[in-house]
């Protein structure tokens, strides 16, 4: 039975270190678009595929988090 409490807690652990990767991650890069976007010429078209392009990316790398 302690074996098996010890496997969810790896689970749940693992779990949070990728949501809080994948986070750190997406405010990271969208607070440095938003920087670019303050102080250069780029377009406002340019928002929404950039923030799928993050969000997709942030998913991939909070998904992929083993150990």
């Amino acid at each position: 039975m302690e074996n098996y409490q010890e496997g969810d807690k790896a689970i749940v652990k693992n779990l949070f270190k990728g949501i809080g990767i994948s986070m750190l991650f997406t405010v990271s890069c969208l607070l440095i678009f938003s920087i670019l976007l303050t102080y250069t010429n780029i377009s406002e078209s340019t928002i929404k595929p950039v923030i799928i392009v993050v969000t997709a990316i942030s998913i991939l790398i909070g998904s992929s988090i083993r150990k």
